[in-house]
């Protein structure tokens, strides 16, 4: 960051004054403390999904990565993936090294905005703008975030505007080249970087010399559409095959105003009130700032006032062919938005004692709530947080998984491609795709269970792929479940396929004459298996036990029967219980054939009890329209499988 520059001549002001001592350090205490908050935790949270897909990508061999974004039609141009591919063959591939060069990119932005500042407002209101763009809770998250597109789009639009000042001050033809360079560097890291250069047409024709700008800035903005044209003209079709201008939205523009400002202002997952009211002061106070510099500098205002409204009214308008939207789009209106906040709080501050008083009040205001919503980031409490469970879930599976395991997805979720890339598992997807039939998909599970020993499963209900559940469905009843594991929203269940399942249960042999043996069963407790023969079970109030019998029919049975599983206190009273119909329903005992296999999982709570208590579980047949129980060879009407001791 250059030196700031000399401070005025002193005042009477010891306020004033002691600014002014400051002037020269306060620009670096500023990109420390931009740099501070960027790299803090850089790697804590886990990468969300669009930051995997990044890490697939440039995963891939250098001269693979071009061909695979123009086969898959992803938007975006390989700029970002060549970067990313080479900061991971320097630094590695941990969560760290992927975000590293977002953050640098951060930290220059805010360095670059400074000398905006300085170069076009002065040196106090550079420091404004300067901290107001260090402390952007939305920036931060950015400056997180392995997508770093937006981020390297911004500083490339502040570069440009920068070069566009010089070239038009001092002419010469490599700076009018720069600028076009920088401007083609722009809207090929983020097309959206298109909104913040159009302001630079505003600027060319607010301009008094004008006539002779004109032509100059139209020569470097051909210049700059020529060296993107054979990128757009690459991936347009495929852009369009895979439907990403062909799904609509309606956005109220209010709405999105005020969410894309509140974003400007404080970032993501405001209260609505909050966002409202920031949104009205913010705009109210960019708009102090916009006469000031009216007053000032004609072409600047527009420039500004252009380039922050005009990017945004762009961003909504492009919601009416792709409905694909982020709130941190808005950062191409950023750079302008801030500079018009930051002449505003310069523009209070010339006002003297109260002015300044205003001033420093609403900067304290807005360092407050982006300090608050840093806070809930860091701790992974919102704001924009991204951990959902994917490392803890991704461990077990690792810890646990077998040289003949697999891990089956239903949705394309890139983050699995990246957690589970040094697991030593298979990975299979299914449906392959959005709408696959029924009856193609459970063929395919079924020979994914005839070929695997465990399936891990993640279920994610999405929309436009496994809409009614298939994957987990045919799971359910087709498999053990031998764990459900629960790490923060993912929900891990670990299946046994049916022909393998008798060797995972727990042997038990016992016959209900005409009726059923029962080969076997599988506890779990709150979804985690019980290992070894340990007696008594125990039980705190409200766990979840859950067991699955292994029936074997003895006879085609015309009288339909209910398993019930109860749960008895010491003195025989029932404490818990669970009756049903085999396999929920879908295989009554009316069904049965000879020698035909069952599994039929049963679920009970744990009830609370006045004092610690030794309980028997137990198990049995009774006719379904009767109620009356079927003996045992022994004459007993339930068999006792497990002592349990409930309560402590």
């Amino acid at each position: 960051m250059p030196p700031a520059p000399a401070p005025a001549p002193a005042t009477d002001d010891p306020l004033g004054r002691l600014l002014r001592r400051c002037l020269p350090a306060l620009p670096w205490l500023i990109l420390a403390l931009a740099a501070g908050l960027r790299l803090w935790r850089l790697g804590a949270q886990e990468l969300r999904g669009d930051e995997a897909f990044s890490y697939l990508f440039a995963r891939l061999p250098l001269g693979q990565i071009l061909p695979a974004l123009l086969q898959e039609g992803d938007p975006h141009s390989p700029l970002h993936y060549y970067l990313l591919h080479a900061a991971m063959s320097l630094l590695g591939d941990g969560e760290f090294s992927l975000r590293l060069p977002s953050a640098l990119l951060g930290i220059a932005l805010v360095a670059l905005l400074w000398r905006l500042g300085a170069r076009t407002l002065g040196p106090r209101p550079a420091l404004w703008l300067a901290g107001l763009a260090a402390l952007a809770q939305g920036l931060v998250w950015l400056s997180q975030d392995v997508r770093n597109q937006p981020t390297l789009a911004a500083l490339a639009a502040v570069a440009a505007t920068l070069a566009l000042l010089s070239a038009v001050r001092r002419g010469g033809l490599g700076r009018w080249l720069a600028y076009a360079l920088l401007c083609a560097l722009c809207v090929y890291s983020f097309y959206y970087g298109i909104l913040a250069l159009a302001a630079h047409a505003v600027y060319a024709l607010a301009l008094r010399e004008r006539r002779h700008v004109l032509p100059r800035w139209a020569g470097a903005a051909l210049l700059a559409g020529l060296l993107f044209a054979p990128w757009l003209a690459a991936m347009w079709p495929g852009l369009v095959a895979a439907g990403q201008l062909g799904d609509p939205a309606r956005p109220a523009l209010l709405g999105h105003w005020v969410e894309t400002s509140a974003w400007l202002l404080a970032g993501a997952d405001l209260p609505t009130s909050w966002a409202s009211w920031l949104t009205l002061g913010g705009w109210a106070l960019a708009g102090l700032g916009f006469g000031a510099l009216w007053r000032r500098d004609r072409a600047l205002a527009l420039l500004l006032a252009g380039w922050s409204v005009g990017a945004l009214l762009g961003i909504w308008a492009v919601r009416f062919l792709r409905s694909t939207f982020n709130a941190y789009y808005a950062v191409m209106a950023g750079p302008a938005f801030w500079a018009l906040l930051a002449a505003g709080l310069d523009a209070l501050w010339q006002r003297r004692r109260l002015g300044r008083a205003a001033a420093l009040s609403l900067l304290a205001l807005i360092a407050a709530i982006n300090g608050w919503q840093l806070g809930r980031y860091y701790q992974d409490a919102g704001a924009g947080s991204r951990s959902v469970g994917y490392r803890p879930t991704a461990a077990r599976v690792a810890s646990l998984a077998g040289p003949n395991d697999l891990f089956l997805a239903n949705f394309p979720d890139p983050c699995w491609g990246y957690y589970l890339r040094e697991a030593p598992l298979a990975y299979a997807m299914q449906p392959q795709g959005p709408g696959a039939p029924r009856e193609e998909t459970e063929a395919a599970l079924a020979g994914l269970a005839a070929t695997y020993d465990r399936i891990w499963f993640v279920p994610l209900q999405a929309l436009s792929w496994d809409r009614d559940g298939v994957v987990d469905h045919w799971l359910a009843y087709h498999a053990l479940l031998q764990e459900r594991s629960q790490h923060r929203f993912q929900t891990l269940y670990a299946y046994i396929p049916f022909q393998r399942a008798p060797q995972a249960l727990r042997p038990l042999d016992a016959r209900w004459e005409g009726i059923a043996r029962l080969r076997g069963y599988h506890l779990t407790v709150d979804g985690l298996p019980i290992e070894g023969d340990e007696q008594p079970l125990r039980l705190t109030a409200g766990a979840e036990l859950s067991i699955t019998w292994l029936w074997e029919a003895e006879a085609a049975l015309p009288q339909g029967y209910t398993v019930f599983v109860h749960l008895l206190g010491q003195d025989g009273r029932l404490l818990a219980q669970h009756d049903g119909v085999p396999a929920w329903g879908t295989r009554p005992t009316t069904t049965w054939q000879p020698g035909d296999l069952v599994l039929d999982r049963h679920t009970l709570t744990a009830p609370a009890l006045a004092a610690p208590e030794t309980g028997v579980l137990v198990v049995g047949f009774y006719a379904s329209d009767t109620v009356v129980r079927a003996p045992l060879p022994d004459g007993s009407d339930a068999l006792a499988v497990a002592s349990v001791r409930l309560g402590e």
